[in-house]
Protein backbone atom coordinates (compact mmCIF):
# COMPACT_ATOMS: atom_id res chain seq x y z
CA UNK A 1 0.00 0.00 0.00
CA UNK A 2 1.23 3.44 -1.02
CA UNK A 3 2.05 4.99 2.47
CA UNK A 4 3.88 8.09 3.52
CA UNK A 5 7.53 7.27 4.90
CA UNK A 6 6.70 8.41 8.37
CA UNK A 7 3.39 6.29 8.52
CA UNK A 8 5.83 3.49 6.98
CA UNK A 9 8.60 4.39 9.77
CA UNK A 10 6.16 3.75 12.66
CA UNK A 11 4.40 0.88 11.44
CA UNK A 12 8.00 -0.71 11.10
CA UNK A 13 9.46 0.12 14.47
CA UNK A 14 5.59 -0.88 16.09
CA UNK A 15 6.34 -4.33 14.25
CA UNK A 16 9.51 -4.31 15.77
CA UNK A 17 8.76 -3.84 19.43
CA UNK A 18 5.68 -6.44 18.86
CA UNK A 19 8.09 -9.15 17.55
CA UNK A 20 10.39 -8.48 20.78
CA UNK A 21 7.28 -8.77 23.01
CA UNK A 22 7.16 -11.49 25.23
CA UNK A 23 3.66 -13.50 24.68
CA UNK A 24 3.84 -11.86 20.82
CA UNK A 25 5.41 -12.64 17.59
CA UNK A 26 5.19 -11.46 14.33
CA UNK A 27 2.02 -13.47 13.45
CA UNK A 28 0.80 -10.01 15.28
CA UNK A 29 2.24 -7.29 13.64
CA UNK A 30 0.66 -4.26 12.88
CA UNK A 31 -0.74 -4.01 8.79
CA UNK A 32 -0.72 -0.94 6.77
CA UNK A 33 -4.50 -1.23 6.36
CA UNK A 34 -4.62 0.22 10.31
CA UNK A 35 -2.91 3.75 8.65
CA UNK A 36 -5.49 4.23 6.26
CA UNK A 37 -9.38 5.83 6.29
CA UNK A 38 -12.69 3.91 4.52
CA UNK A 39 -11.60 5.41 0.99
CA UNK A 40 -8.22 4.20 1.06
CA UNK A 41 -6.03 7.32 1.70
CA UNK A 42 -3.51 7.17 4.34
CA UNK A 43 -4.61 9.10 7.63
CA UNK A 44 -2.65 11.56 9.38
CA UNK A 45 -4.22 11.42 12.55
CA UNK A 46 -1.42 9.57 14.83
CA UNK A 47 -2.59 9.99 17.83
CA UNK A 48 -6.23 8.82 16.61
CA UNK A 49 -4.83 5.43 14.78
CA UNK A 50 -2.81 4.94 17.93
CA UNK A 51 -5.45 5.20 20.94
CA UNK A 52 -8.82 4.03 18.45
CA UNK A 53 -7.45 1.55 16.36
CA UNK A 54 -3.80 0.84 17.56
CA UNK A 55 -4.43 0.27 21.24
CA UNK A 56 -7.52 -1.30 21.88
CA UNK A 57 -5.90 -4.12 19.80
CA UNK A 58 -3.23 -4.81 21.43
CA UNK A 59 -4.58 -4.69 24.79
CA UNK A 60 -6.55 -7.32 23.97
CA UNK A 61 -3.57 -9.13 22.49
CA UNK A 62 -1.74 -9.00 26.10
CA UNK A 63 -5.00 -9.03 28.13
CA UNK A 64 -4.18 -11.63 31.09
CA UNK A 65 -0.17 -11.64 30.28
CA UNK A 66 2.08 -10.40 33.30
CA UNK A 67 3.01 -6.74 33.11
CA UNK A 68 0.22 -6.12 30.04
CA UNK A 69 0.62 -2.17 30.67
CA UNK A 70 4.54 -1.92 30.78
CA UNK A 71 4.23 -4.16 27.44
CA UNK A 72 1.54 -1.31 25.74
CA UNK A 73 3.54 1.55 26.83
CA UNK A 74 6.86 0.21 25.31
CA UNK A 75 4.90 -0.62 22.24
CA UNK A 76 3.35 3.25 22.18
CA UNK A 77 6.45 4.36 22.87
CA UNK A 78 8.09 2.68 19.33
CA UNK A 79 4.36 3.95 17.71
CA UNK A 80 5.73 7.56 18.66
CA UNK A 81 9.04 7.80 18.77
Amino acid sequence: MNLPQNIKERMIKLNEQISKTDGLNNSYHIGAAYFLDSNGNARQDIDNIWSLRIEPLLKEYLRGMPDSLEKIELLKNAFTA
